[in-house]
């Protein structure tokens, strides 16, 4: 457990933002549902076809917003793998031949 702590001290920074990025995509994809409610309940309902766009449009921010953040916490959590990877495999392996010293 020790290891992990010490490699979670290490990389916490991209970790929380990657983090953070889950849970703003998460939210961007929970409000589709009540804006497109909106449409229906308002726009539609009132034949207000200003609403209408408006509202569209704003979902289309959303989605790219969302998306955004999905693109960036992938890019995040792949290379925040790939560095913990390199350092576990630092630390097993020891000095290398090429004067490489462990962390």
């Amino acid at each position: 457990m020790a290891l992990f702590a010490k490699d979670f001290t290490r990389h916490y920074k991209p970790f929380l933002f990657a983090m953070a990025c889950l849970v703003s995509e998460s939210f961007f994809d929970l409000m589709q549902p009540v804006l497109m409610a909106s449409i229906v309940d308002i726009g539609v309902a009132r034949n207000d076809f200003g609403t209408i766009l408006r509202t569209g449009g704003l979902m289309l921010g959303i989605t790219a917003a969302g998306a955004a953040m999905a693109l960036g916490r992938s890019i995040i959590s792949t290379t925040l793998s790939q560095e913990v990877g390199a350092d576990l495999r630092r630390e097993g392996t020891g000095p290398s031949a090429a004067g490489e010293q462990p962390l």
